[in-house]
């Protein structure tokens, strides 16, 4: 008995403490697809190269992964990118186009869009840097994001 609470113990210890807290965000995607996210425990904004189309990348801050569920299925984002027959681009604006502008860069044209849970950074700049960058809510346009990374 002490053996499997020992056990069990460890095994809570390990796969607890990295537990990340995976919330809806109240978005549909394609009629059917609601957007969830696991967010990263104790955030320290570091981006994650998570996609990349031709010159085009897609960081998270602060996100270890997006899910798209149905009541049939659940796939990543990056899925859904691949399995569609959408640009990383078209895929993206499915989301953006629900929610508000927020904010603007004067670099050509790269736009800043939240809602209560989630924040898209869409660049489109003189340089031609058209990457994109999705965090939680906290995530602020600055002069760091859009920067040519080509």
């Amino acid at each position: 008995m002490k053996k499997m609470v020992m056990l069990l113990s460890l095994v809570f210890i390990l796969t607890g403490c990295r537990q990340e807290a995976k919330f809806e965000t109240k978005i549909i995607i394609d009629d059917k697809y609601e957007l969830f996210v696991n967010e990263e425990k104790n955030c320290t904004n570091t981006l994650k190269e998570y996609y990349k189309y031709g010159n085009q990348k897609l960081f998270l801050v602060c996100f270890n992964e997006i899910y798209l569920k149905s009541d049939k299925s659940e796939m990543t984002l990056k899925k859904y990118i691949k399995k569609s027959s959408n640009t990383l681009e078209a895929s993206i604006d499915k989301i953006i186009k629900q929610l508000e502008p927020s904010g603007a860069l004067l670099d050509g044209g790269s736009v800043e869009y939240k809602n209560d849970s989630i924040t898209i950074i869409k660049c489109n700049t003189l340089d031609n840097n058209n990457d994109i960058y999705i965090g939680d809510n906290t995530l602020e346009m600055t002069n760091e994001y859009c920067k040519n990374s080509n």
